[in-house]
């Protein structure tokens, strides 16, 4: 059996008989071999030839598990027993073996507990700008700096452009949130600090004077907020590390907050290690939010009893035990969950993402369908409630806000997100040290069960997620190269990492990376050409544009090369935190953006 062969069985087994349109047309006899041109642009003919000649050489690894001979339902079971196996998984039994596996035995609960949560956490967000929507708007000594000529070199899920109104700016709705909900708890004063990444470098000169103005009209009175854009850091680092050694260099180049998530992810971690020695002696931990997510504390109230910062005096937070495999565990990461905003009313437990239904079960998702396998895990893990007495449950699906770390386990363990991770930063953060234990334990997430917060971004930001809803979609594609490449190629650890961290995260892990892509994007496009052809095009040009230079990046070993590159620096910055030292003022102030 040859690729071409299989490639125009995929298109008899998943496409429609009548194709509605030209997109459709073409992307059908590209499937049945008829022409080598999915499209009249070379960008998207050359990379689809590239990636067709991938796609072949994964066949030969599967070729064998497919039999021609029986019936189309059985056939499509077996398109799914080898690209996507989480598809025919059973809901009920898996949720409830997930938990089964995750469940730890404490053996000795926090000896750092966190008591004064006020003081004692760091809070931390990424404030993500990008270019206005009309430059007009802006003041003329921001339009001086910006190169409005300057080709996007970034893409994140929902940016805020720089001329959004204050009722559409994500960076003033989390903020005002935060403050709120603080100011329910206490009177004491909270830190925040913030890492400003943006989509086009020119942005970065005029960022800190932007987030200056748009908070000065703002009372925050519960909170300190502290920013950083890639120029404050290499001034930190420098501050740090003067000189010119070699090693000081490789740490300077690997963390900051302008890039892809990865690498301001990181640093929204590690910034903690540096505000408890040189800046705050009392900070403990550090807690990620995103400022779209809000502690609803009315909810907490009603449904847990406890406000939200109660829930880090947890004493399991920081608790060592042993996991359902045997292993001593620590459990100095702790992780919460999300309800959206229209289901808080229904319950503070709702899950934030829902049960894929039978009809939707078409095209792509035959071949990678991740939202059947976030829904299990949604619900085996962040869905766990405890009853009084029960021994918690580890984490691996984590979300990019809602999830924090011990300082002493950061400088301990020493996990970083490598730099060339785009998406699902959050959930790649512990693969650094998914194997590596300090005195004889492994690090976890410990699951909070009444630490929750509410998700607002479909009400806050509609219009900016609809216009970013193609670059997100790519960036899932993206994930499954990069993280499939990481586990295997660079960790080595690929059967490891598939047993432990099923079944989401895992679904993003294979062996064949380049013929699901290959196939799902097809099937992908024609689905997308059905309601609109403009969006398909856009979309596989938008793939090509950006998957080309990741698997360029990845067949020159690059990617390889960086990881180990960012692990030696990692190593090297986190071993500097051994004694508390005193930090330049003036630096401190000039990070300030609440006055």
């Amino acid at each position: 059996m040859s690729f071409e062969k299989f490639s125009a069985e995929i298109g008899k087994l998943f496409l429609d008989e009548n194709d509605m349109n030209q997109t459709q047309i073409r992307i059908k006899d590209y499937l049945n071999n008829k022409s080598d041109k999915l499209k009249d642009n070379e960008t998207v003919d050359s990379f689809f030839g590239k990636l067709q000649e991938k796609a072949a050489a994964d066949f030969k690894i599967i070729k064998k598990h497919y039999d021609f001979k029986v019936n189309k339902d059985e056939k499509r079971r077996q398109v799914q027993e080898i690209f996507f196996p989480e598809n025919l998984l059973d809901y009920e039994k898996t949720a409830k073996d997930i938990r089964k596996k995750r469940r730890v035995r404490i053996t000795q609960k926090s000896e750092s507990q966190i008591k004064n949560p006020y003081k004692e956490i760091l809070i931390t967000a990424n404030a993500l700008l990008t270019m206005p929507e009309d430059a007009d708007n802006l003041p003329d000594d921001f339009m001086e700096k910006i190169d409005f000529n300057e080709k996007q070199k970034y893409w994140y899920d929902h940016p805020v452009p720089i001329d959004a109104p204050d009722s559409e700016n994500e960076i003033i709705y989390g903020l005002k949130k935060l403050n709120e909900s603080i100011s329910v708890e206490t009177d004491e004063k909270v830190t925040v600090v913030l890492s400003v990444s943006c989509t086009h470098d020119s942005l970065n000169t005029i960022a800190k004077d932007y987030l200056r103005e748009i908070l000065k009209n703002y009372k925050l009175d519960r909170i300190n907020v502290y920013a950083f854009t890639e120029d404050d850091v290499d001034k930190m680092l420098s501050l740090i590390f003067p000189g010119d050694n070699a090693s000081y260099s490789n740490i300077k180049e690997t963390i900051g907050v302008q890039g892809k998530y990865g690498r301001h992810y990181s640093f929204l971690k590690a910034v903690a290690a540096f505000w408890k020695y040189y800046v705050d002696s009392s900070i403990k931990g550090v807690f990620k939010i995103d400022l779209d997510q809000v502690f609803d504390q009315t909810a907490l109230i009603k449904f847990t009893g406890k406000y939200a910062f109660e829930n880090f005096k947890d004493d399991f937070w920081g608790a060592s035990g042993t996991d359902s495999n045997g292993e001593e565990v620590r459990l100095g990461m702790i992780a919460g969950s999300l309800v959206n905003d229209y289901d808080i009313d229904k319950s503070l437990f709702t899950p934030d993402v829902k049960k894929p239904e039978m009809h939707e079960m078409a095209y792509d998702k035959f071949i990678f369908n991740s939202q059947k396998p976030q829904y299990i895990s949604t619900v085996a893990e962040m869905g766990t409630r405890y009853k009084k007495g029960d021994n918690p449950v580890i984490r691996y699906h984590v979300t990019g806000g809602t999830n924090g770390i011990l300082v002493e386990d950061l400088i301990s363990y020493k996990p970083f997100t490598p730099g060339f991770i785009g998406r699902a930063e959050d959930q790649a953060f512990i693969l650094s040290v998914i194997d590596k234990k300090v005195d004889g334990k492994y690090l976890r997430y410990y699951h909070s069960d009444s630490l929750v917060m509410r998700h607002d971004k479909h009400s806050l930001v509609k219009r900016t997620i609809e216009k970013s809803e193609t670059s997100k979609m790519v960036g899932d594609y993206e994930r499954i190269l990069l993280f499939s490449y990481y586990v295997d190629k660079i960790l080595n650890k690929y059967d490891y990492v598939k047993e432990e961290m099923f079944p989401f995260t895992a679904c993003f892990i294979s062996k064949i990376p380049y013929i699901i892509i290959y196939f799902r994007a097809l099937l992908k496009a024609y689905s997308l050409a059905e309601a609109n052809e403009t969006d398909a095009k856009n979309f596989l040009l938008n793939l090509s544009e950006r998957l080309n230079a990741v698997i360029d990046y990845i067949d020159n070993s690059s990617y390889y090369k960086q990881y180990f590159k960012e692990k030696q620096a990692w190593e090297e910055f986190y071993n500097h935190f051994d004694e508390y030292k005193i930090f330049p003022g003036s630096f401190i102030s000039s990070l300030s953006v609440t006055g």
